[in-house]
C-alpha cells in the first residue's frame, strides 16, 4: 500500500509540474458545506484510513536532472485537519516540498465547511472527488470499511500513463489523429485575448491577499430542471449549453471595455475526462483528462444558433475523431525533446481566455444523503463547491456541477485584475443567458 506503481510523472503530470508558478499555483480547492453533527476527530481518522487508498496525494515531486518521479515519505502524518478560524489568504503547496493534499474545517451557520486543497500534479477533479467520496463513506462507517470494500486498487495507478483512454487499431488511430492535426491549423498563428487587459504577474509574486478569491451560483432545482429540457429539445448536451452562454457571457462584459473589437478570438479551455467508460472508476486520485480548446470571435459569438451547434459538433469531435488524445501526443512528444516542456508553459502570451471545467455529479450518494457515525449522529452533505485555478493571462476560471439535482457555477478570478463587481456582472451575464433561454 506504501509504493506507488510507475513512480515516474506521467506526461500530464509533468506538463501540471512545469506549468505551476508562485504568481498563478495550480492548487484546485474543494468545499463542502456540511450540516448536522460533525465530529473533526472521526474526519480526520477518516482522512488518515482514505489517504493509503491514494498514495499520490501523500506523494511529492522528486527532481534529478531530467527525471522527475514520486516520492512518497512519511507525509501522511503531515496532513493535518485543524479547525481554521481565520479565513485569510491561503498558501499555495509546494509539491516539492510537501505533499499535495491540505484540507481545515471552519465553523459556520448552520453547519460546518470543510476544504480541501489539491494540487493540481497530484490529480484531476474527478481524482479528488473519488477521495472525498471514500473519506465521507469512511466516516460514515466502522474503521474497516475500506478494507472489506478495496475501492481503490493502487496498482491501477500504472494505468494514468496511459490515461485509460480507449486503444485503438493503428490505422484509426493515425487516421483521427491526421484529423484532428488537419482542424487544429486554423489555431497556428492566431492571436487570443484575454478577459481584460492587463499586466501580468511576475513568477515570483504570490496571488492577492485572501486567495483563492471566488463567487458562487446555485441554479434551483425547477432551473436546471428547465435547462436539461431545453438541451433536449435543442439536441444538444447541457454541456454545450454552458459553454455557449460562458463565450457569450464573457463577450458581453468584454463589450463594455475599451480595447473590444468584433473580431477578437477567445478560446476555451476545457479539460475532458479520459477515463475510458467505467472502467477506471475506482483508479485512485489521478490525473486522467486531456484538453480541448473551442475558439470563436466575437462576430461568430454573436450568432447565439450556430454558435450552439457549432460548439456541440466541436465537442463531439474531440472525443470521436481524437482531438483529446491529440493534446496528450504533443505532451508526449515535447518531454522526449529538452526544454521543450519548458518553452511550452513560458507565460509569454495568452493562450485561452479562460477555462471551463464540469465535472459532472461528483458525491451522488452524498448529494441528498446523510451520513451517520457509529452514534448514529446526523450530518448532511448540503452543498459542495469545486474551485478551479488559472493560468497566466486566464483572469478567470469556471467550475461547473450538479449538486442536489442542482446546477452549480462557480467562478474563481484573479484579484489583482477583476474586481469583485466586474466578476459579479460576468455571473449575472452567465446567469440571464441560462433564464432567457429557458422561459
Amino acid at each position: 500500500m506504501n509504493t506507488i506503481i510507475s513512480p515516474q510523472l506521467s506526461h500530464i503530470e509533468t506538463y501540471l509540474y512545469r506549468d505551476n508558478r508562485p504568481s498563478h499555483p495550480l492548487d484546485f480547492f474543494v468545499q463542502l458545506e456540511l450540516e448536522g453533527d460533525f465530529c473533526p476527530e472521526r474526519f480526520q481518522a477518516a482522512i488518515g484510513r482514505t489517504l493509503p487508498f491514494h498514495p499520490l496525494l501523500q506523494a511529492r515531486v522528486s527532481e534529478a536532472g531530467r527525471q522527475l518521479k514520486w516520492c512518497l515519505r512519511d507525509s501522511a502524518a503531515e496532513i493535518s485537519f485543524q479547525e481554521q478560524a481565520d479565513s485569510g489568504t491561503v498558501a499555495a503547496i509546494n509539491i516539492q516540498q510537501n505533499a499535495g493534499l491540505k484540507c481545515w474545517f471552519s465553523r459556520s451557520q448552520p453547519g460546518t465547511v470543510v476544504t480541501f486543497q489539491f494540487h493540481h500534479a497530484a490529480t484531476d477533479g474527478l481524482g479528488a472527488f473519488g477521495f472525498i467520496e471514500d473519506v465521507l463513506r469512511c466516516y460514515s462507517s466502522d474503521e474497516t470499511c475500506l478494507e472489506k470494500w478495496e475501492p481503490r486498487s493502487v496498482s491501477r495507478l500504472k494505468e494514468r500513463h496511459w490515461c485509460g483512454y480507449e486503444k485503438d487499431s493503428i490505422l484509426n488511430m493515425v487516421r483521427r489523429q491526421a484529423k484532428a492535426l488537419y482542424a487544429s491549423r486554423e489555431f497556428s498563428g492566431r492571436e487570443f485575448v484575454p478577459v481584460k487587459q492587463h499586466q501580468l504577474a511576475t513568477g515570483d509574486d504570490a496571488p492577492a491577499d485572501s486567495y483563492p478569491h471566488f463567487l458562487s451560483h446555485q441554479f434551483s432545482q425547477e432551473e436546471t430542471q428547465a435547462m436539461d429540457a431545453l438541451a433536449r429539445r435543442l439536441s444538444v448536451s447541457r454541456n454545450t449549453l454552458l459553454l455557449r452562454n460562458a463565450f457569450v457571457a464573457v463577450d458581453q462584459f468584454r463589450q463594455n471595455l475599451d480595447e473590444y473589437s468584433a473580431n477578437d478570438w477567445m478560446r476555451i479551455a476545457v479539460p475532458g475526462n479520459v477515463r475510458f467508460g467505467k472502467t477506471n472508476d475506482n483508479i485512485p486520485a489521478a490525473n486522467l483528462f486531456s484538453m480541448t480548446f473551442p475558439a470563436f470571435s466575437g462576430l461568430q459569438i454573436s450568432d447565439h444558433t450556430a454558435l450552439l451547434q457549432q460548439i456541440q459538433q466541436n465537442m463531439t469531435a474531440s472525443r470521436r475523431d481524437y482531438y483529446l488524445p491529440t493534446f496528450l501526443l504533443a505532451l508526449k512528444a515535447m518531454t522526449k525533446i529538452p526544454g521543450a516542456m519548458e518553452r511550452t508553459v513560458k507565460a509569454n502570451k495568452c493562450m485561452a481566455t479562460f477555462l471551463l471545467t464540469n465535472v459532472g455529479c461528483p458525491l451522488q450518494d452524498f448529494s441528498s444523503a446523510t451520513c451517520r457515525d457509529s452514534t448514529q449522529h446526523l450530518l448532511v452533505v448540503a452543498n459542495v463547491q469545486l474551485i478551479p485555478p488559472m493560468r497566466p493571462f486566464q483572469t478567470i476560471s469556471l467550475a461547473v456541477m450538479e449538486h442536489n439535482q442542482r446546477q452549480n457555477v462557480t467562478m474563481s478570478y484573479d484579484a489583482r485584475v477583476h474586481s469583485q463587481d466586474e466578476v459579479q456582472q460576468m455571473m449575472n451575464n452567465l446567469v440571464q443567458q441560462f433564464l432567457l433561454a429557458t422561459d
